[in-house]
């Protein structure tokens, strides 16, 4: 390394490690490249060693658009670094989700955990797991393990969504607040986002706050049935019901909600009776109700 340095060259190893050091510690250049080349296809995967997968990762982080191909029964490099688990583990983790979908969540947490085992601190690992601890009701685990991994994927939208989603179980809403304001940040797209967001801010008395987003969210999605529903909701809370009815009423007329309500029959009916004080609200609809009272 000394002969290296005093001749201003590089090996082979260096090449990678230099780049590798490159990306993990500067942000604006990881970010720019990653950018420059959006899409990335790996050949021979099975040979490929930490520094190389740490190069791949870090490129393919803001535009997540990674193709890999590899055989594990090909490996000739492990003496070079080369590590199988960089081309196994990619199925562990399909494996874990093909769970997910399934139902079985038991199955699926057992095989996060063995992959957080194998890569602890991982931010994929803990992202996982995290997603697991929620699907199972264990909301502060959860929130602990998405935090962790936040700050291996700043930028990826969903886990600062999830982990205020585990906030918002938790009832602590003004920290949820802070993390969907951040998923917006990341992704002003994210409609979850802002509709848990106003849900949140209702939660906290900010009744017009939240009112605010929502009418926002249908100006931006006119067409957008979930969007018509949820300011009906908050007209309804505030006690505007004419308005609260038509939005309900509108959003039965959506082309986006033709497919689930296709019948006459099929639009609900609404009735508004004085009950000592208390306005109650019925919706029937093919012999389903929902009662919510107001004062």
């Amino acid at each position: 390394q000394a002969r290296l340095l005093e001749s201003c060259a590089v090996d082979f190893d260096d090449l990678l490690l230099h780049v590798a050091t490159l990306l993990r510690e500067n942000p604006e250049t990881r970010s720019t490249l990653d950018q420059r080349y959006r899409y990335i296809l790996v050949d021979e995967y099975q040979d490929t060693n930490l520094a190389q997968y740490t190069i791949v990762r870090a490129l393919s982080i803001d535009a997540p658009n990674l193709a890999v191909t590899g055989d594990p029964d090909q490996s000739i490099y492990k003496w070079r670094g080369a590590d199988l688990k960089n081309i196994l583990e990619p199925a562990t983790v399909i494996q874990g989700l093909e769970y997910l979908e399934q139902g079985r969540h038991a199955d699926a947490e057992a095989v996060f955990l063995g992959l957080d085992q194998r890569h602890p601190g991982h931010p994929l690992a803990s992202y996982l797991c995290a997603l697991v601890y929620h699907l199972n009701g264990r909301q502060a685990d959860a929130a602990w393990l998405f935090t962790r991994a936040q700050h291996g994927f700043p930028t990826w939208a969903l886990i600062p969504y999830n982990l205020g989603v585990c906030l918002q179980h938790m009832g602590r809403y003004a920290d949820a607040e802070v993390a969907y304001r951040e998923a917006i940040r990341l992704n002003p797209a994210l409609l979850s986002g802002q509709v848990n967001l106003a849900a949140v801010l209702g939660a906290q008395g900010r009744a017009d706050e939240a009112f605010a987003l929502h009418d926002a969210i249908l100006q931006a999605r006119p067409t957008d049935p979930e969007a018509r529903y949820n300011r009906g909701c908050h007209l309804l809370i505030r006690g505007q019901w004419e308005e609260g009815f038509a939005d309900y009423e509108e959003r039965y007329n959506m082309p986006a909600h033709a497919h689930t309500h296709q019948l006459p029959k099929d639009r609900p009916i609404w009735t508004i009776e004085d009950l000592t004080g208390k306005r109650l609200l019925v919706h029937f609809e093919q012999g389903l109700g929902d009662t919510l009272m107001a004062a």
